[in-house]
């Protein structure tokens, strides 16, 4: 943990993550794309989805704009001190989503690409668009922070259980967040 000058602990950062983008090891920055990948599909899902791609549309692009920053090493451009890495990856999403547009070649579910699993249904579950709801650039933040606090909760769920705590965990997991 990093403290500031008030003795207060700042939370961990994931500059690991973002460090390993630029390794050497191809197999290092692949993992770190894969780790990306799980944390970010689900807001750039909902952010194409808000912008009016349909759903099977949505999904192509989410799973071929993955597939491409595994093949190209698309993140390894990443500069932390130009841009928030969730504001890159929305960049890159929408120059990717472009260049598929005026190509007109896009790829159906996979093809020849890598495929990852991801979990749509749940996505489209979670996403309710309507009239009122919010912009494409806030829902990609909201399910951002989201897919943080999932992540966070796994981790709390391994170093609980790690600890031989998995009761404490129980109890903490049996509260409805979302309940008013």
């Amino acid at each position: 943990m990093l403290e500031a000058d008030t003795g207060q602990p700042f939370p961990n950062t994931r500059h690991s993550i973002v460090a390993a983008l630029h390794d050497e090891s191809a197999a290092t920055r692949s993992l770190a794309v894969e780790r990306i990948a799980r944390a970010y599909w689900p807001a750039l899902y909902s952010y194409l989805r808000r912008r009016g791609q349909g759903r099977a549309d949505a999904e192509d692009l989410t799973q071929a704009f993955f597939a491409r920053m595994l093949e190209k090493g698309a993140l390894a451009d990443y500069d932390a001190s130009r841009a928030k890495l969730r504001t890159w990856i929305r960049l890159l999403l929408d120059r990717f989503v472009a260049s598929e547009k005026e190509a007109g070649a896009r790829q159906k579910r996979g093809g020849d690409r890598v495929r990852l699993s991801l979990d749509f249904d749940a996505a489209e579950a979670q996403l309710q668009l309507r009239d009122d709801s919010p912009s494409a650039e806030e829902l990609y933040d909201r399910e951002w922070i989201r897919s943080v606090f999932r992540d966070a909760i796994e981790r709390l769920r391994e170093q609980l259980t790690a600890e031989g705590r998995e009761s404490e965990f129980a109890i903490f997991e049996r509260y409805d967040i979302d309940a008013p």
